[in-house]
């Protein structure tokens, strides 16, 4: 397998994938190039070959006199950034110094009627601010579906589109019970909501029901196997076509035969019309067929041996050529 340096200590590894640029110990301490570099140069200083900038500062905060190396600083300490932190932070909603309204944190707003403002301002710019579906209260929404300002409103606008389905149930509920006539005796009797899919009286009624049913499907069954009389294309003769028999267009194998014959005389006629349109392409100068033109052949270049040419202009014409042929004509279809 391939290995690789580690960009960090310098030791070769076997990487896990081709990305990989760390050994998995430097991986694991998160131990980067700037780490050595670091403990290096502290090792050097520490020996004696090696000493750092320094540089002498004093803390704008607490006015304490303090050593950096390798860089200036301004303060000394965590605690004095902390505290110039809160002496020069400014409300983001109105710009008053948090510090003149008691927040010494350095952070937040400089009251509750301030956040409120700045939160409404920021939800206006981005369309946020909305009224509700039930109060028409205005309110700072945390997505462009929210509707309600409180959950109660939710729970009230929840409560309607329940009473509203349930009056629309009652409303299109069937009846408890419902009066209907046998279509076969002509007889009243009561449906429930259970049995609303009841047609019949009774169970002779639905047997009769079913008879006249089947009868009628064997009737169309019948009618469907009845024999069809057509009339054959050829002979204009008619002839009896039963049910297995539906896709017979001829009524002899004669007729059947012709009707081949005529339809390849068409594709080949097709053929035959092609090459015609072929012979046809003529020089536009002498009516010659195109590959036999030397005119033609040479792009337009060269004249035909013995040819007489006059000049139209500026463009040469050719007015008389030994090679003058008639346009072939090909026999007509014969019927």
């Amino acid at each position: 397998m391939t290995t690789k340096k580690c960009v960090a200590c310098g030791e070769e590894f076997v990487p896990s994938r081709n990305s990989q640029k760390y050994c998995p110990e430097c991986r694991e301490k998160g131990r980067t190039a700037e780490y050595y570099d670091q403990r290096v140069a502290l090792n050097r200083m520490h020996a004696g070959d090696y000493t750092p900038k320094v540089f002498h500062n004093t803390c704008k905060v607490c006015g304490k006199e303090f050593v950096s190396v390798r860089i200036p600083k301004d303060i000394c300490s965590i605690r004095c950034r902390e505290k110039r932190r809160a002496e020069t932070a400014k409300c983001p909603g109105c710009g008053v110094l948090l510090i003149s309204k008691g927040n010494y944190t350095g952070r937040g707003y400089c009251s509750e009627e301030c956040k409120e403002k700045a939160l409404i301002r920021n939800a206006i710019a981005n369309g946020l601010y909305l009224p509700c579906k039930v109060c028409g209260k205005m309110f700072i929404a945390y997505g462009k579906k929210a509707c309600y300002c409180s959950p109660e409103c939710k729970k009230i606008d929840s409560q309607r589109k329940k009473e509203e389905r349930l009056k629309k149930y009652e409303e299109n509920r069937p009846p408890e019970h419902e009066e209907r006539i046998c279509p076969i005796c002509g007889k009243t009797f009561d449906v429930t909501r259970q049995t609303r899919g009841r047609k019949y009286c009774s169970i002779a009624c639905r047997q009769i029901a079913v008879k006249r049913r089947n009868e009628e499907t064997a009737i169309q069954k019948e009618s469907q196997s009845m024999i069809q009389t057509r009339i054959c294309p050829i002979c204009k003769k008619s002839f009896d076509v039963g049910l297995h028999q539906r896709s017979k267009k001829y009524c002899s194998p004669e007729c059947a035969e012709i009707a081949r014959k005529r339809k390849c005389a068409e594709l080949q006629y097709g053929t035959i019309a092609k090459k015609r349109s072929q012979i046809r392409s003529i020089c536009f100068e002498c009516g010659t067929g195109r590959n036999q033109c030397e005119r033609f052949t040479s792009n337009f270049n060269a004249f035909p041996k013995g040819a007489e040419v006059i000049m139209v202009g500026s463009t040469p014409k050719v007015i008389a050529c030994p090679k003058f042929t008639n346009p072939k004509i090909l026999p007509t279809e014969q019927e």
